[in-house]
C-alpha cells in the first residue's frame, strides 16, 4: 500500500507537520510576510510583477525597460529579475486581485515547501539507490523541514525554489550521462538559469561535483559530448533573461564587493558554536550556516563517512565550511555566505533515509561520535547563551540524546525504526516552531498581520495625495514605524505608486553608488545607495527631491517646508521650492581630475552649478568657492585650526567626549559637515574589555554614592557583576568585533553612522573616510560641542575637519538659477529622452538619470557625468534630442534564444532519425 500511494503518504504526513506549523498563523491573521526584506523587498516585486504579468497578458503591453520611478532610475531586469521574473511560482498571481497578494503570498510558501519534499521522492525513487518507502517518506520530511527550509521560507520564499530544483537538476545530468536520455536535461537547465541567475551559479557548481563524480566512476567522459551539448542548449533558451539579467549585474554595486569581506578566517566564535549550529537553527545565523539537522541524520553522516573508502572526499565540504574563501566562491565570489548548504541538504536527507534502512550496522562508536557531537554543540549553545541552562533549546537536545540512545538499546530493528522516525518528526516540528517561536508573540513577531498590513497600504496611498508624483519623493525609513529595526529603506510605497526614490533592492546601480560615494554620503550601503541623503540640503535638491515625506516635527533640510500642515497618520510633506528638474544647463564644466581632489561638501557644491566630465577644464564652480571651512579645537579653550587629530578611548564618564568648533558670522545660513578621514579603529582585548565593564560598574556606583538624593544600591558587588559579565561575553573571548556605531550629536540634531562588521553579509563595506551632516548651523561665534559616542570598546583615531555649505540665500540663488535656465521641453517617456533644444555654444545637458549602457542616440553624444550620471552633448544651434533605453543584451538574448530552438529542433529530429534507423 505505501509503495502504490509514496506521495499521497507524503502529502498526508505534510498536512500533519505543515498544519501543526502553519495553521496558528491562519488563526491569528498572520502572513508569512517578514517585516524586513519581506516588506521591504519580496512583496513589493511581486505587487510590480503582478502588474506586469497582467499588462503583458491582457493588454499585451512590456513594461518600460528603464524604471524611472526606482531609485532615481534603473534597469527593470536589475531590479526584478532576482526576485520574481524567473520564479514560475509567481506567475499565477495574475489570476488574483492584488488586493490577495498577501495571502498568494504566503500560500506559495506552503506550496513551494510541498513540492520541496515531492521533487526528493521522484527523484530518490528514479536514481539506483535501494531504499525503502518508509525511509524515502522520512528523507523527505528531512528535507522540507531541516534547517535551510526552516530558516528561508519565513525570511526569502523564493529561496525555496532551489530545493525543488536541485533534486531533478541531479537526476537530469544522471539520466543523460548514464542513461543518454538528454531531454531533462535541457529542460532542467532552461529552469536552473531561468530561475534565478544567482542560484543557479550555486546549482551549477552542485550540479558539476555531481557530473564529474559520476564520469569518474563510470568511465564515461568520452561520451559527454551530447550531454554538453543539452546544456548549452538549455542555457540559450533561457538567455531571454539571463543575458540581460548577467549584463546589469555587472553594472551593479554587489558585482564590486570584497571578496569574503577580507576574511581568511571565520570569527573563533563561529568554530566554537559550530556543533550548536549544526543541529540548531538560529534566526540570526553565523555566516548564513543553517544546519538544524536531526540526530538520526547526524548519525548516518558518521556512518557513512567512516566507510568511504577515500577520505578526499571530505575536502571541499570541510573547506567550505571551516574557510570563508569556500564560502565565497560557491556565493558568486562575493561575501562569505554559505547558503550552498541548500545543495547539502539532498544528500544528508538521503543518508538519514538509508540509516533508517540500516541501523542493525550501526556501530556502538557511531553513537559515541555522534553523542559527542551533541555535547559539542550544546557546550557551544550554552557557551553562546551566557552558560544559561534555562534556555528553549533545551527539548531538541533532549529529543536529539533520546534518539541516540534509543538507537543504542536492543530493541528489535523494527521498534526503533518506528519510534525513531516518530521521534524525529516531532523534532523536526519542535525546530521549526523553536525557530520561530517569537513569530506568534504580538509583540516580538516580525511577522506582519493582515490587518496592520492594509492598514499601511492605506496609509501609504493616502499619502500619495501630498506629492507630486512627476517629481521625485523621499520617503522617510520610518514609515514602518516599529515593524522594523533596520534603517534600510522599503519599496513598499514604490509599489503602491508614491513613487519614493527609496530603492532597497540586492542589485543596485552601480553609476548611483558611485556618484553618492563621491559625495560620500554615509548612509549610502551596497543594497541601499539613496536611503535619506544623510538629509543634506544642496544634495537633496540638486538629484530632484521635490517632497519628503516624514512625521509631523521631524528636523528637515534647510529648503524643506511644511505649508500644508497635513497630517496622515502622523505623516505629513515638507516640500522645496530649490528642487532641480531632471535636466539642467550647468554654467560650469568642471574636470573630473579637479572634482576628485575637492573634500566630499566642495564637491556636493561643485553640482550645485557645474557638471563634471572627464574632459579637462579649468573651470571651477561658483558656489563650491563658498564652502567654507568651520573651526575646530580639541576642547573649548584651546588653539582653533581647520583640521585637528582625534583619538578617543574608551573610558566611563559623566561628560560627554567630542570636540568643539567655533563658527564665523558669515557661516549663519549654513549645513555643517564632519568630514573624518584616516578612521582607525583598534577593539580592545577580551580582558581590556573586562576591565572597562567593571570600571563603568564601578564608576555608576560612585557617582550614586556622591549624589546625597540617590538611593544606595546595596546589591554593588564587583565580584559577581565580573563573573556575569565573563559568562555572557565568553564566546566572543578570542574575535575582534571590527563594527562599531558613532553617533554625532550637535545641539538638537543627532545623526549615527555604522562600520558594519565583517559578519554582515549584506551591507559590509570599508570605512576610512566619513562625511556626516550635522545639521544647520546654530551658535555663531561661540564655542559648540560636538559630542561624540562610540558603541564599542576600544581606540578610535581620526582627522577631523568642518565644513559649512550655504543653504540660505546664497544656494536659493544658485538653485533659482538652475530652474529658470533648464530647458523645459525635455522629458523622459517611455524609454526615451526627447526635445529641442537651442544653445550659444556647445554645452553639456546635465541630468540626475544614472549613467547606463543601455541608453543610446543618434542625435547626441552621451557622456558619464558627476561620477555616475547621464550627460548629453550639445552643439551650437538647435539639438533635436532623441535618446533611447534598451535594457543591454536584451535583442542578443531573444536571438540566442532563436538558436537555440532551431538547435533543440535539428536536435530531436537527429535523435528521432538516429533511433528510427536503428
Amino acid at each position: 500500500m505505501l509503495k502504490r500511494n509514496l506521495y499521497l503518504h507524503y502529502l498526508l504526513l505534510f498536512i500533519v507537520i505543515g498544519g501543526a506549523i502553519f495553521l496558528p498563523y491562519w488563526l491569528t491573521d498572520t502572513t508569512l510576510i517578514w517585516s524586513h526584506d519581506g516588506l521591504k523587498q519580496h512583496l513589493p516585486a511581486l505587487i510590480t510583477w503582478h502588474e506586469t504579468l497582467r499588462h503583458l497578458v491582457f493588454d499585451h503591453q512590456w513594461p518600460n525597460f528603464w524604471q524611472a520611478h526606482q531609485g532615481f532610475g534603473q534597469d527593470y531586469f536589475q531590479t526584478y529579475a532576482y526576485y520574481v521574473m524567473g520564479d514560475i511560482f509567481t506567475y499565477p498571481s495574475l489570476l488574483f486581485k492584488e488586493s490577495a497578494l498577501a495571502t498568494y503570498y504566503s500560500v506559495s510558501v506552503i506550496i513551494r515547501l510541498v513540492l520541496a519534499g515531492l521533487s526528493f521522492i521522484f527523484v530518490i525513487r528514479r536514481l539506483p539507490i535501494t531504499i525503502s518507502n518508509h525511509s524515502v517518506l522520512l528523507g523527505a520530511c528531512v528535507y522540507t523541514f531541516s534547517g535551510y527550509a526552516n530558516f528561508a521560507a519565513f525570511r526569502h520564499p523564493f529561496f525555496l525554489n532551489p530545493l525543488i530544483i536541485f533534486p531533478l537538476l541531479i537526476l537530469a545530468v544522471h539520466q543523460a550521462t548514464i542513461n543518454k536520455r538528454y531531454g531533462g536535461l535541457i529542460l532542467m537547465t532552461w529552469w536552473t538559469l531561468w530561475n534565478n541567475f544567482y542560484f543557479a551559479f550555486i546549482l551549477g557548481l552542485g550540479a558539476l561535483i555531481y557530473w564529474l563524480y559520476i564520469n569518474h566512476v563510470h568511465k564515461t567522459w568520452r561520451q559527454q559530448g551530447l550531454t554538453i551539448l543539452s546544456v548549452g542548449i538549455g542555457a540559450l533558451l533561457s538567455a531571454p533573461l539571463l543575458i540581460p539579467t548577467i549584463t546589469q549585474f555587472f553594472q551593479a554595486t554587489r558585482s564590486a564587493s570584497t571578496f569574503a569581506n577580507g576574511l581568511l578566517f571565520y570569527p573563533i566564535s563561529y568554530y566554537l558554536t559550530f556543533g550548536d549550529q549544526l543541529i540548531n537553527v538560529s534566526t540570526a545565523p553565523q555566516f548564513w550556516f543553517n544546519g538544524g539537522l536531526l540526530s538520526l541524520s547526524i548519525v548516518a553522516l558518521v556512518h557513512y563517512v567512516t566507510q568511504l573508502p577515500h577520505k578526499w572526499h571530505l575536502v571541499l565540504p570541510t573547506l567550505l565550511l571551516l574557510l570563508p574563501t569556500g564560502a565565497a566562491v560557491f556565493n558568486g565570489f562575493s561575501a562569505p555566505s554559505n547558503r550552498w548548504t541548500m545543495l547539502a541538504i539532498f544528500p544528508v536527507a538521503l543518508l538519514t533515509g538509508k540509516m533508517l534502512d540500516a541501523l542493525s550496522a550501526l556501530q556502538n562508536r557511531t553513537l559515541l561520535v555522534a553523542g559527542g557531537i551533541g555535547v559539542f554543540g550544546y557546550l557551544g549553545l550554552l557557551l553562546g547563551n551566557g552558560f544559561s541552562l534555562n534556555n528553549s533549546s533545551n527539548l531538541i537536545y533532549g529529543l536529539y540524546f533520546i534518539t541516540i540512545l534509543l538507537l543504542a538499546t536492543r530493541l528489535s530493528e523494527r521498534q526503533r525504526r518506528l519510534i525513531v522516525s516518530v521521534i524525529s518528526v516531532i523534532s523536526l516540528l519542535v525546530l521549526f516552531n523553536h525557530t520561530h517561536a517569537n513569530d506568534l508573540k504580538a509583540t516580538k513577531s516580525e511577522l506582519i498581520s493582515s490587518a496592520n498590513l492594509q492598514t499601511i497600504t492605506k496609509q501609504i496611498h493616502m499619502l500619495t495625495a501630498l506629492t507630486d508624483r512627476s517629481m521625485r519623493t523621499l520617503v522617510s525609513g520610518n514609515l514602518l514605524s516599529n515593524l522594523n529595526t533596520d534603517d534600510a529603506s522599503s519599496n513598499l510605497p514604490n509599489a503602491l505608486k508614491l513613487n519614493s526614490v527609496g530603492s532597497y533592492w540586492s542589485l543596485q546601480p552601480v553609476s548611483t553608488s558611485n556618484a553618492l560615494r563621491i559625495v560620500a554620503t554615509q548612509t549610502s550601503t551596497p543594497n541601499d545607495a539613496i536611503n535619506t541623503l544623510d538629509n543634506r540640503n544642496v544634495l537633496s535638491n540638486v538629484l530632484g527631491i521635490k517632497t519628503r515625506i516624514d512625521t509631523l516635527g521631524a528636523p528637515q533640510p534647510a529648503s524643506y517646508i511644511n505649508k500644508n500642515g497635513l497630517n496622515i497618520a502622523n505623516y505629513t510633506s515638507y516640500v522645496s521650492a530649490n528642487s532641480y528638474p531632471l535636466f539642467t544647463l550647468p554654467k560650469y564644466q568642471v574636470s573630473l581630475a579637479n572634482y576628485r581632489k575637492l573634500s566630499a561638501t566642495q564637491r556636493e557644491a561643485t553640482l550645485a552649478d557645474s557638471v563634471v566630465t572627464s574632459k579637462p577644464s579649468k573651470q571651477r564652480s561658483a558656489f563650491a568657492k563658498q564652502v567654507s571651512a568651520v573651526a575646530v579645537a580639541t576642547d573649548s579653550t584651546g588653539k582653533w585650526q581647520d583640521k585637528i587629530h582625534y583619538r578617543y578611548a574608551t573610558h566611563a564618564s559623566t561628560l560627554p567626549d567630542g570636540f568643539y568648533i567655533k563658527l564665523a558670522k558669515a557661516q549663519k545660513q549654513t549645513e555643517l559637515h564632519l568630514e573624518l578621514t584616516n578612521i582607525k579603529y583598534v577593539p580592545y582585548s577580551f580582558r581590556r574589555q573586562k576591565q572597562q565593564a567593571l570600571a563603568n560598574y564601578r564608576f555608576t556606583q560612585n557617582q550614586t554614592l556622591a549624589n546625597p538624593q540617590s538611593t544606595v544600591n546595596n546589591q554593588f558587588n564587583p565580584h559577581a557583576y565580573t563573573y556575569t559579565w565573563l559568562k555572557q561575553h565568553a564566546v566572543n573571548a578570542f574575535d575582534q568585533n571590527t563594527g562599531y556605531t558613532m553617533t554625532t550629536t550637535y545641539g538638537t540634531n543627532e545623526n549615527r553612522v555604522t562600520q558594519t562588521s565583517q559578519s554582515n553579509l549584506s551591507f559590509y563595506q570599508k570605512r576610512d573616510h566619513l562625511t556626516i551632516n550635522l545639521g544647520t548651523a546654530q551658535t555663531i561665534k561661540l564655542a559648540d560641542l560636538v559630542a561624540l559616542n562610540f558603541s564599542q570598546p576600544g581606540t578610535y583615531s581620526f582627522d577631523i575637519s568642518v565644513q559649512a555649505i550655504p543653504v540660505g540665500a546664497s544656494f536659493d540663488k544658485v538653485a533659482q538659477t538652475a530652474i529658470a535656465t533648464a530647458p523645459k521641453s525635455v522629458q523622459l517617456k517611455k524609454d526615451a529622452i526627447t526635445g529641442n533644444v537651442t544653445v550659444k555654444k556647445s554645452r553639456i545637458l546635465a541630468s540626475s538619470i544614472p549613467y547606463n549602457h543601455g541608453w543610446h542616440s543618434k542625435t547626441n553624444q552621451l557622456v558619464e557625468i558627476d561620477g555616475g550620471f547621464l550627460g548629453i552633448k550639445l552643439h551650437r544651434g538647435t539639438n533635436q534630442i532623441k535618446v533611447t533605453y534598451t535594457s543591454p543584451n536584451v535583442y542578443l538574448g531573444l536571438w540566442s534564444a532563436v538558436i537555440g530552438a532551431i538547435i533543440l529542433v535539428s536536435f530531436i529530429f537527429w535523435q528521432y532519425k538516429s533511433q528510427h534507423k536503428h
